[in-house]
Formats: C-alpha cells, sequence, structure tokens
C-alpha cells in the first residue's frame, strides 16, 4: 500500500518510443511523397508550357497554344504562374509582335497583382517583349518603386527595351535613382546598369532626367560617371561635358573600365572614333 509519503513509480515514457519513431518515419515518408510530386508535377508543368511554345514558334497563330500559357499566368499555383511567364518571356524573342496582344496585359496584370515571385518573373519576361510591352507602362512605372528590390531593377529593363515610347516613366525612373545613388558602386549596380540606361533609352523624353544625370559626371565612382555620360549623350547628341567625360574614360589604363565603356556605347547604338 502506498503512503503519501512513498515514492511514485516512474512513468514508462519509453513505452512511447516505438510509436512515436513509427509517426516520425511516416510522417518524413509523406513528406518525401509529397516533395516528388510536386516535383514531378513541376516538370510535367513546364512541358506542357515549352510544348505550346514551340507550337507557337512553328504558327504565332496558334490560339489555342497562346491559350494554355496565358491561362497559367491566373492558376492557383504560384510556381506555375511563374513558370507560364518565363515561357512566355523565352518566346518573346521569335513571336514577341502575334502575342503581345494578349500576353502583355495578363503579364501586367500579374506584375501589379502578383507576389514578388510573379512580379519579378512578370517584369523579366516583359522585357523580353522589347517595344511590344508598351501596354504594361503603367504597371511597369508602379513596380518601380520600392526601388530597391529586383522587381524594380527588371521593370526598369523592360523600360529600357521599350525606349523613346516609355518616355511618361521619366519621374519615376529618375526618382529611382535618386534613391539607389548613393548605394550604388561598380558596372553592375542597378543604377548603372537599369535605371541609368532607362532614361538614357529614353532618348528626348527623357530631357527631365538631365540635372541628375549631369551631377554624376564627377561622381567618384567611374561606372556612374560612364553610364550617366552615356545616357546623356543618348538623350543630347551634342552634350558637351558627357563627350568629354566619355573620351577620358576611353583613355584611362584601367583596361576593364575601357572596355565597359565600349560595350556600354555599342549597346546604346552610339559610336565614338
Amino acid at each position: 500500500m502506498e503512503t503519501p509519503d512513498s515514492p511514485k513509480p516512474a512513468r514508462a515514457l519509453f513505452r512511447w518510443i516505438p510509436i512515436l519513431a513509427i509517426v516520425l518515419v511516416v510522417g518524413t515518408s509523406l513528406l518525401f511523397m509529397k516533395c516528388a510530386v510536386s516535383d514531378g508535377a513541376i516538370e510535367a508543368n513546364i512541358k506542357e508550357l515549352r510544348t505550346a511554345a514551340d507550337n507557337l514558334r512553328r504558327n504565332p497563330r496558334d490560339k489555342q497554344s497562346l491559350s494554355v500559357l496565358v491561362n497559367q499566368l491566373s492558376h492557383r499555383n504560384r510556381v506555375y504562374r511563374s513558370n507560364a511567364a518565363a515561357v512566355l518571356g523565352e518566346a518573346a524573342p521569335d513571336v514577341g509582335a502575334a502575342i503581345a496582344p494578349e500576353a502583355v496585359p495578363a503579364l501586367a496584370k500579374l506584375l501589379d497583382q502578383g507576389d514578388n515571385y510573379n512580379q519579378r518573373a512578370a517584369a523579366s519576361a516583359l522585357g523580353r517583349f522589347g517595344g511590344h510591352a508598351l501596354a504594361a507602362l503603367p504597371a511597369l512605372r508602379k513596380r518601380l518603386t520600392p526601388s530597391d528590390r529586383d522587381v524594380a531593377w527588371f521593370s526598369a529593363d523592360a523600360i529600357r527595351n521599350i525606349g523613346g515610347p516609355a518616355a511618361e516613366a521619366v519621374p519615376e525612373l529618375t526618382r529611382a535613382l535618386q534613391e539607389q545613388v548613393n548605394r550604388c558602386h561598380g558596372y553592375f549596380s542597378p543604377c548603372t546598369r537599369s535605371f541609368i540606361p532607362a532614361l538614357g533609352a529614353i532618348g528626348p523624353g527623357a530631357t527631365a532626367a538631365k540635372p541628375d544625370l549631369e551631377a554624376l559626371l564627377d561622381h567618384e565612382d567611374l561606372y556612374l560617371r560612364m553610364a550617366a555620360a552615356v545616357a546623356l549623350l543618348q538623350i543630347d547628341a551634342s552634350h558637351q561635358r558627357a563627350h568629354t567625360k566619355v573620351d577620358e574614360l576611353l583613355e584611362t589604363s584601367d583596361e576593364e573600365l575601357k572596355e565597359r565603356t565600349l560595350r556600354t556605347l555599342k549597346e546604346s547604338k552610339l559610336q565614338k572614333n
């Protein structure tokens, strides 16, 4: 008979160990099975999308194949939505003009309403449509902020590829440049590779951005200086200070800087003798 002071028998917790182990093993197995099914479904989805894109390359008027791609942009699974955007971007250099009337508004909607994952995919895809992405300009302008995200950089790239007709985006591009310029360093910064080139590609329509670009002509970062000078020449071919800065950069002993200056001039369709 137990008394209040008698030691209580140890609880046999060890009895539950086999049960817990079985639960753990079964749960892990189900998790792996779920991942395997998901991976297989995603692979099948990509295959279906690329088949539709190949059909469009053979026949740009294939409405059924285009519907397969566009409809996936509103799929409940965000991975499928991003896959569809990516495949549309892959097809755009070949059939962009034919599919843009349906594809661009759908991509613009994804850019406007999707999460960051989808916005990135949509902006990147729109960049492959070049001037055919003009209908997406309102959404692209909206996504230039916050300017420290890759969505903003991809949006600026898409605006750059639209060129002159995207002049309405100059205020947002200028604001993004102003926000990021103190954080931008080197050739691969978003200012040098996205915001400034987008202003330059708009050309004379970006005249309002000249003061901000001129302020960079003596910047301590030589790549920012280079990008600003090239953009100014695209906006105003007679800009003497910009010509002088480009000449100085081409005469530098820094071979990498010189090569990248020449590459930027070529990408901007400018020539220096």
